[in-house]
């Protein structure tokens, strides 16, 4: 796959799944506009239903033979070590993304502007949550690894070398994390780390995994009222703070290096 077509098939399936959530919250408000509780299914169906469908819709015109989505042989993880080293890397990541979703407040410290606390009070499970977690926690993970590295991997490797294809598929991959400026960076990290895990175990499920563990911290810092953003908050940029980042970059520059030496099979760069 040339490099161009990637960024194409990125945005083709982006765009699909835009317009499945565009029709979804169309029809909701064909039935009751004024009603809150219709907007926030909607709302909740375009951030998982269109998300899943959207991607059903593309590889079933675009990946064939469709037992090449996943396969038992994918979903085989049963190497402990590298299991381990997933949590080790997903808490690295964690730790290494701080800076940047901080980003704003670090450029007020260092003006001696005042800081922008931005955290939340859990209280208690509603429906946007609940949808919330079902895409994050189990659709994500599923359908982001299947496509970003499965897909573009295993085609950006039949014409391009290791490299380009990971900074390709990763450049892709926090492209749809754009939400605020702040994710691009992390959202590339993580790519890579994806990538190279799966370029190196030749199993998606290693990456689904990894994905999950991130995103189950989300929902962990969540569920407990954003006690480690509050601690990280209270730190003020200190030693202690930038201390926990370079932690996580030890953390993940371990993980990685010690599952792209393991004695797993893996297949040939030049594949």
């Amino acid at each position: 796959m040339k490099i161009y077509k990637a960024f194409l098939h990125t945005i083709f399936l982006v765009g699909i799944q835009i317009l499945i959530g565009i029709a979804i919250v169309l029809i909701f408000q064909l039935i009751d506009k004024n009603n809150k509780n219709y907007y926030e299914h909607a709302l909740g169906l375009f951030r998982t239903f269109a998300q899943l469908s959207g991607f059903l819709i593309f590889s079933y015109y675009f990946w064939k033979p469709w037992n090449n989505w996943i396969n038992k042989s994918d979903l085989k993880i049963d190497n402990f070590k590298i299991i381990s080293l997933l949590f080790i890397i997903g808490i690295g990541l964690e730790f290494i993304k701080s800076p940047f979703a901080d980003f704003n407040n670090i450029s007020k410290y260092i003006n001696q502007s005042d800081l922008i606390y931005n955290s939340h009070n859990f209280e208690g499970f509603d429906k946007n949550l609940i949808y919330r977690v079902v895409g994050v926690i189990i659709i994500a993970p599923i359908i982001e690894e299947l496509f970003f590295r499965k897909y573009l991997i295993n085609r950006l490797l039949k014409e391009n070398s290791k490299i380009v294809t990971l900074i390709t598929s990763s450049i892709c991959f926090s492209l749809i994390h754009f939400e605020t400026p702040n994710n691009l960076i992390p959202a590339f990290l993580f790519g890579l780390a994806s990538g190279l895990i799966f370029i190196k175990t030749n199993k998606i499920g290693y990456s689904i995994l990894l994905h999950l563990i991130g995103n189950s911290l989300w929902l962990i810092d969540v569920l407990s009222g954003d006690e480690f953003y509050n601690y990280l908050f209270e730190l003020e940029f200190n030693s202690t703070y930038w201390m926990i980042f370079s932690l996580g970059i030890i953390m993940t520059y371990f993980g990685l290096k010690r599952i792209t030496t393991a004695n797993t099979k893996y297949r040939s760069l030049g594949r």
